[in-house]
């Protein structure tokens, strides 16, 4: 209930951008979703749907948050979008945009939040969260890239938030998902701060 799709006319004369918003009360295995766009050719689709999802020229332009919220074996939904292009009367099927980075960790620490920073050639600091975007005149899947500074740029790292300190186990390995954009890391650093004040870093 609530989940929203922001759905993208593409023409010449109309570049619409509407959201669309699950009509079922109840949790389902089908939805039904209602709004409301103009006539065009072609449709892309976002999910989810955000506020700062938009149309730019020839671009769709969408946010990576840089806060990650926690959530036990799984991991943030606002964080993964979704995307799909289709034609007049054709179905919109989606593509996972992003990737995810499993953490798999054992001890006694109750820990607080994990900031991530990617490394790529020459030891450079990825853009891993932020504004990106991708062109609207791809095919099956995008290829998404970062910046669009006017749009509020892009950051070095993410930090994933847990809302109550997550007790490590010394015996079974507690996985904390980020969200992360395509691409190859040659290198990382992960930052965890625990409930008692301790900082740890690993490269």
């Amino acid at each position: 209930p609530g989940d929203e799709i922001g759905v993208g006319a593409i023409s010449a004369e109309n570049m619409a951008f509407e959201k669309f918003t699950l009509s079922n009360t109840e949790n389902s295995e089908v939805g039904e979703f209602e709004g409301t766009i103009s006539f065009a050719s072609e449709y892309f689709a976002i999910y989810p749907y955000s506020g700062s999802s938009r149309i730019m020229m020839t671009d769709c332009v969408f946010n990576i948050p840089q806060v990650q919220k926690y959530v036990e074996n799984s991991f943030s939904p606002d964080c993964a979008p979704m995307v799909a292009k289709a034609k007049y009367g054709e179905t919109l099927k989606f593509y996972n945009l992003c990737g995810l980075l499993a953490l798999q960790l054992k001890g006694t620490e109750r820990v607080e939040r994990i900031t991530f920073l990617g490394k790529g050639a020459n030891g450079k600091m990825m853009d891993i969260s932020g504004t990106f975007g991708f062109s609207l005149s791809f095919t099956d899947i995008p290829t998404i890239t970062s910046g669009y500074g006017a749009m509020g740029g892009a950051y070095k790292s993410t930090t994933l938030v847990c809302d109550e300190p997550v007790q490590l186990s010394e015996s079974e390995a507690t996985p904390f998902y980020f969200v992360l954009p395509p691409a190859t890391f040659e290198s990382f650093v992960v930052i965890i701060n625990t409930a008692d004040g301790k900082v740890m870093m690993q490269e």
